[in-house]
């Protein structure tokens, strides 16, 4: 029953997670990209949170939530979906900034715990822009589950 201490902190975090998901998609690249199709493939990805990438940091270590949103909201990256749970705090950003908030991170020495993105430490990001540059292609086998759904859909469709 430990898990229930943090029920009233985290009590709207999925609504949160799913609210933001949807504010946060880019419409407008869906609609250009796919039109109708990509519309609602975009709008999936939103309600199952497939287009974001959550960190979770360790809530013991010498950096806040404040601190770590403060710094990723400094390089234009936009945070949702904040909880805390088992001595770790978390939160979700956009799966195309991923790889440029990881290296933020990693680079300030914030704590980040759990799975990471496969080559974020090899992309230079010195140049500072606001999305980071575009990810190289992933392998086959470190794909996201959204890219691997993009991937389906697109040969569904015949494109």
């Amino acid at each position: 029953m430990d898990y229930l201490r943090y029920l009233p902190q985290n009590l709207t975090v999925l609504f949160d997670m799913i609210l933001g998901g949807l504010i946060h998609a880019d419409w407008r690249r869906a609609w250009q990209c796919g039109g109708a199709l990509g519309w609602m493939r975009e709008l999936g990805a939103a309600l199952t949170g497939l287009n974001a990438w959550p960190f979770f940091i360790d809530a013991r270590g010498a950096w806040t939530a404040g601190q770590v949103a403060a710094l990723l909201h400094h390089h234009g990256i936009a945070t949702w979906g904040w909880g805390y749970a088992d001595g770790e705090f978390f939160f979700r950003v956009k799966l195309r900034q991923a790889h440029w908030a990881q290296y933020l991170l990693s680079s300030s020495d914030v704590p980040v715990r759990g799975r990471l993105l496969d080559d974020a430490s090899a992309h230079p990001y010195a140049r500072g822009q606001v999305g980071g540059p575009a990810p190289k292609p992933a392998s086959p086998g470190s794909t996201t589950p959204l890219q691997r759904l993009d991937h389906l859909l697109d040969r569904i469709s015949g494109r």
